[in-house]
């Protein structure tokens, strides 16, 4: 066998487990699509992925703010892990975060033909209390 298809073959599994951040969809055809992948992804704290779930004409959107220490989602959201509780309307999305019960709510947008992004993100500071 040719010495450049062993190469490959054993950098292919390699890159699968090293870097899935690049294999991540970036269009989702529906808005609860892209609610669950962009739950998914802040639960997992897969913050360098999370420009891909913005509108280029959010305030959230701009690359090189998501590779570095100031990165204004893991700034919103890194205390208010985990997210559950996602409920889908059209194109607006609420969750809350398990811990600080604080609510998030989304407005999506249709970036392209069956691709919907995050436009804007309100965060409420109303506390919920569980019912007894």
């Amino acid at each position: 066998m040719n010495r450049t298809y062993i190469l490959l073959l054993m950098l292919i599994p390699a890159l699968l487990a090293t870097s899935c951040e690049f294999f991540i969809e970036e269009t989702a055809s529906t808005p609860e699509a892209r609610m669950e992948a962009f739950v998914s992804d802040v639960n997992a704290e897969r913050w360098g992925s999370m420009w891909r779930h913005f509108h280029p004409d959010s305030e959230y959107y701009d690359a090189t703010t998501f590779y570095t220490n100031n990165n204004a989602i893991r700034d919103i959201f890194e205390e208010h892990l985990l997210l559950t509780g996602l409920y889908v309307s059209t194109q607006t999305a609420t969750c809350r975060s398990e811990i600080t019960m604080v609510e998030f709510q989304f407005t999506l947008v249709e970036y392209e033909p069956d691709n919907f992004k995050i436009r804007y993100i309100n965060k409420s500071e109303q506390v919920f209390r569980s019912e007894h």
